[in-house]
């Protein structure tokens, strides 16, 4: 892997001028690359490395920082104590160095761990606390981030018209800073939104927007994403083929990029269509698949 390559060179160049910033910061840098290709072990020892070394030297912002990479990596687990654990860690380091833009980030990361569990209140009161802050701060992305998270939590509470308040200002903002692949997933929302509600035609006008952006800058996922969704609403609208014809679709690109979870659930689609049609063999092979 190249950019593991270079990682470790830099890693190796920092040790040999016992430059002990640039080594942690080349530990958290080989971190970020590991966790990318999933090999969560490998990518906690380095964060551990560079968390040990920022320690030494007293740098509060990189002690932080890799509170906030442990942190996800526990996330990404799971783990959510621990992930609490070093979220908490890292925003006590960052309202000391009074960083206003990695306090919210702070927040925003506790509130997504609150939501995964159930605990919407504390969801809530996190998120908002990272607007507020994005807000002061002119941060629009984050602000836009803040909206949607916030938007979700409403969605999955049933409170559909906040939801859908929240994920039209995030919406809004993606599109003054031309943020083409958030504005893609706003889109997304707004269109799982109308389909919880029943709206099917607003529903499918927003998935087709989606569609129409993430082609546009070749998201694969996020198109395989779109394809699934529109799938979902031709199924519940009793049109079995046009339904499989975008399951299929969705299901091909998934394959492309190996996403196993999603290939998984693009076979379960399809093999409920089948079972409905009465096609038990077909049915079986793709539950199994």
């Amino acid at each position: 892997d190249t950019a593991l390559h270079f990682g470790n060179a830099a890693l190796y160049l920092g040790k040999k001028i016992n430059f002990k910033k640039g080594i942690a910061q080349s530990y958290n840098n080989i971190g970020i690359i590991y966790d990318n290709q999933g090999n969560y072990a490998q990518a906690l020892k380095n964060y551990f490395a560079a968390l040990q070394l920022f320690e030494k030297i007293g740098n509060k912002q990189g002690i932080a920082d890799s509170y906030i990479n442990i942190g996800i990596i526990y996330f990404e687990q799971g783990n959510y104590d621990k992930a609490l654990e070093n979220y908490f860690a890292a925003l006590q380091l960052f309202e000391k160095i009074g960083n206003k833009q990695s306090i919210a980030s702070s927040y925003n990361n506790i509130g997504n761990i609150y939501s995964s569990q159930g605990n919407y209140d504390k969801a809530l009161e996190n998120h908002f606390a990272a607007l507020q802050l994005r807000e002061e701060t002119g941060d629009k992305q984050g602000t836009a981030f803040s909206y949607s998270n916030i938007g979700l939590i409403y969605d999955n509470q049933g409170h559909y018209d906040k939801a859908l308040e929240n994920h039209f200002a995030s919406l809004q903002l993606f599109e003054k800073i031309e943020d083409k692949q958030n504005i893609a997933s706003s889109y997304n929302n707004i269109g799982i939104i109308y389909f919880d509600q029943g709206n099917y035609d607003k529903a499918l006008e927003n998935y087709f927007a989606a569609l129409q952006l993430f082609e546009k800058i070749g998201n694969k996922k996020g198109i395989a994403d779109s394809y699934n969704n529109i799938g979902n609403i031709y199924f519940d609208q009793g049109n079995s083929d046009k339904a499989l014809e975008n399951y299929f679709t969705s299901l091909q690109l998934k394959k492309e990029i190996g996403d196993k979870q999603g290939i998984a659930d693009s076979y379960n689609n399809i093999g409920i269509i089948y079972d409905n049609q009465g096609h038990y063999d077909k049915a079986l092979e793709n539950h199994f698949a």
